[in-house]
């Protein structure tokens, strides 16, 4: 990674779920989410941490482009 950007990022978000499967209620959600983000020899690579106001968290990565950046269907083998 030596030489090429590392970008961090904050994303807020707030919904209401409606019609819930368990049938419980939860009104308005609140959720706060930090993520890096860089280029690795394999594509970009992004981690982040998301939390909501009701204590539920989760860990998420992610790993490659967009579809519609270049994808290995680009190449003569599949054209």
């Amino acid at each position: 990674m030596r030489g090429h950007g590392l970008y961090g990022g904050l994303r807020l978000l707030t919904g209401h779920a409606y019609e819930q499967l368990d049938g419980q209620t939860q009104g308005q959600i609140e959720s706060v989410s930090l993520y890096i983000t860089g280029r690795t020899p394999v594509g970009p690579l992004t981690v982040g941490f998301a939390t909501t106001r009701t204590s539920v968290h989760s860990l998420w990565f992610s790993l490659g482009r967009p579809v519609w950046q270049n994808t290995m269907m680009d190449s003569g083998l599949f054209r």
